[in-house]
């Protein structure tokens, strides 16, 4: 793989950013952490960003030939335990809880994974992954 370029800003340059780029020999990613709605902060870090840290850790650990729903349920459990002893809590109140949207390309498999409503360009063929209820409300 050869990345010929790459750039990320974060909406605050003096804090951390909830987005992210990964990138190793098997897998390229873009993570999309979710802006925090809550008020926790987890390892001092919002929940978005929190997600994103995560999400790299674990597709650094991530076997090459992971097939995308494995590794979609390898990333639910790594963000589930990463909940600690603050599970209960973001299980009954959705605003607390971690979350991102991510977009994965698998060298090994030739393929790109959409997890959330991300959208992408190969090609020139656009491909997106959109919510019902973005849909409705346009």
């Amino acid at each position: 793989m050869e990345i010929i370029e790459k750039f990320m800003e974060g909406k605050d340059s003096n804090k951390g950013c909830d987005d992210g780029l990964f990138i190793n020999d098997n897998f390229i990613a873009v993570i999309d952490g979710v802006t925090s709605k809550g008020k926790l902060l987890w390892e001092g870090k919002k929940s978005g960003e929190f997600a994103k840290d995560i999400i790299c850790e674990e597709l650094e650990k991530m076997d090459k030939e992971i097939d995308a729903y494995s590794a979609i349920n390898q990333l639910n459990e790594a963000i589930k335990k990463g909940y600690g002893d603050k599970y209960d809590i973001a299980k009954q109140q959705v605003e607390e809880r971690i979350a991102a949207t991510i977009i994965i390309f698998s060298k090994f498999r030739n393929e790109i994974w959409i997890f959330g409503d991300c959208q992408c360009l190969v090609n020139g063929q656009h491909y997106d992954n959109p919510k019902i209820i973005d849909e409705i409300l346009s």
